[in-house]
């Protein structure tokens, strides 16, 4: 059964901007800026994603606030300020003390000679 209120082209624009996120993400450990990585690539770093970095860091996090807030209007308006505010607090708000409490990733303290430490994946040349 198709949603015929779906707007389609939206989907689509996320689903390639996510694309772009781990693109993005999975490069820093390869490109010019290195980033906190807890593995970093120890051979020679690829000058030309630089390029790539620059350029959709300066629109993709904007996008998808743009496409989040197109969408606000309709949705504060249908479930009124209170039930708005309670549901986002209680979806957003609740799993985020979830994961910072349940994650160890969280908690991990990446310098040499901590409990979080792991010179396996931290060698940097």
């Amino acid at each position: 059964m198709a949603d015929t209120n779906r707007l389609h082209y939206l989907d689509n624009l996320k689903v390639f901007l996510i694309f772009l996120v781990i693109v993005h993400h999975v490069g820093q450990a390869y490109g010019a800026t290195g980033g906190a990585w807890y593995y970093a690539y120890p051979g020679q770093r690829v000058q030309a994603l630089s390029n790539f970095f620059g350029f959709n860091a300066s629109f993709f996090m904007g996008l998808f606030f743009f496409i989040s807030g197109y969408f606000f209007p309709a949705s504060f308006d249908r479930h009124g300020a209170r039930k708005f505010i309670l549901d986002k607090l209680i979806r957003f708000g609740a799993r985020r003390f979830r994961v910072a409490g349940d994650h160890p990733a969280g908690t991990r303290d990446p310098r040499p000679g901590s409990r979080g430490h792991h010179p396996h994946l931290s060698a940097r040349r």
